[in-house]
């Protein structure tokens, strides 16, 4: 008897989470709409998250993939998408929790001319889950449309926020995340972005994801000195792909421009901030880093007439050596 062909491939990299692995698990295997697989990617886990898998392959649907060695999240997704069988692709992460019918709202909200939905989300720590209730949006967008939500930074980059065909990446075998980099989905989104033709946004009441923010070991909550430089690093290394990418996409230079611009200001902000506010002292090599983006900023300092005068002001300081800490101490004053 044929095997029916599953309808979403979930894909969920474990690495020691076993503290929330059973109630994510849970979340998937409860979803009212059933005929999906979870390709379960464990990452080399050290703590007991393989116990609480095994709990889970009793149910066909579930599946595992055992690596012997760490490779890190974006290795685990790309292998769990080599895996995946069904029409549409699915990044859930292991330590967060999905509304039961969370799948079967999203599949009603699918049709030929749609290649992504995305979603909404709130944090665990202000929200308990529950199932969704209503849809109190949808907005449906172009190409241009989306690539410019892109440019703006108004569409969530979170793998998890979104649901997408899988027939993209089978027409598009380079769309994978980079391996060994920070902030892996930067350079993944706008690649796949580039090749969505059709997109709804949809607002779920209270949401359609419940993310755990803060916990110790998650990327967004490793950032110290001992990876500061690889994280500015990759940081410069995938704006760099979106940028050159959002140059093909979008008509406008000057849009380009500005948001690049916005984007290393800000970057240099976040981490400037980062080390006064941790006394954390600047090695030559991290200093090197942050003049290396105060230079992008300088080559593209024609760009700085054109920005919001919030923003210009903020460019052209950075761009004077003795007001940056001045800036970034007021910022600092500002935000306790």
């Amino acid at each position: 008897m044929n095997k029916i062909k599953p309808i979403i491939s979930v894909v969920i990299p474990v690495y020691n989470v076993e503290k929330f692995l059973r109630l994510a698990l849970n979340s998937v295997k409860n979803q009212t709409f059933k005929n999906f697989e979870a390709i379960i990617v464990n990452d080399a886990s050290t703590d007991n998250s393989l116990k609480v898998v095994n709990d889970f392959l009793v149910d066909s649907r579930f599946k595992l993939c055992n690596c012997k060695i760490n490779g890190g999240l974006s290795k685990a997704r790309n292998m769990g998408t080599k895996l995946a069988k069904g029409k549409y692709i699915y990044y859930f992460d292991s330590d967060d929790i999905l509304p039961t019918n969370l799948f079967e709202n999203l599949l009603k909200n699918f049709d030929e001319k749609i290649d992504l939905i995305s979603f909404n989300h709130c944090n665990l720590s202000v929200q308990s889950v529950s199932k969704i209730t209503q849809i109190k949006s949808i907005i449906q967008y172009d190409h241009v449309g989306l690539m410019d939500l892109v440019l703006k930074d108004q569409i969530n980059h979170a793998p998890w926020s979104y649901i997408f065909k899988r027939q993209i990446l089978i027409d598009n075998p380079y769309i994978t995340f980079p391996n060994g980099h920070n902030f892996e989905d930067i350079s993944f989104n706008v690649e796949l972005f580039s090749k969505v033709n059709n997109v709804k946004i949809i607002n779920f009441s209270p949401a359609g994801y419940f993310y755990r923010d803060g916990r110790n070991g998650s990327i967004s909550n490793s950032f110290d000195g001992e990876k500061l430089n690889n994280q500015i690093e990759d940081k410069l290394f995938l704006d760099d792909i979106k940028y050159n990418i959002l140059l093909k996409e979008i008509k406008s230079k000057r849009k380009v421009d500005m948001w690049y611009v916005n984007e290393l200001c800000e970057m240099y902000i976040e981490y400037k901030e980062y080390l006064l506010k941790n006394s954390y002292n600047i090695s030559s090599s991290t200093d090197m880093l942050l003049k290396k983006v105060v230079k992008k900023i300088k080559n593209k300092k024609y760009i700085l007439r054109y920005l919001p005068l919030k923003q210009k002001i903020k460019s052209e300081i950075i761009l004077i050596p003795i007001f940056r800490n001045i800036l970034i101490r007021l910022l600092i004053i500002k935000k306790s």
